[in-house]
């Protein structure tokens, strides 16, 4: 029987708009300059548009 280890880890942020998804760099880019999926954020100097990302989970909510 194999044993599986799935970690979830998640952070909540607040006043912070996603605008966009930006694709990775194409396979022939030097690994220096290399970037992958990354979201293009409101507000752009916000600490979260450097993260690299491999899974994007969002919620909306309404109000009524």
């Amino acid at each position: 029987m194999s044993n599986i280890f799935i970690m979830i880890y998640f952070q909540i942020y607040v006043n912070v708009g996603y605008e966009d998804l930006i694709e990775p760099t194409p396979p022939d880019t030097p690994l220096a300059e290399k970037k992958g999926w990354r979201a293009k954020i409101s507000p752009a100097d916000h600490p979260v548009s450097c993260y690299e990302f491999d899974v994007i989970i969002g919620k909306n909510v309404k109000l009524l």
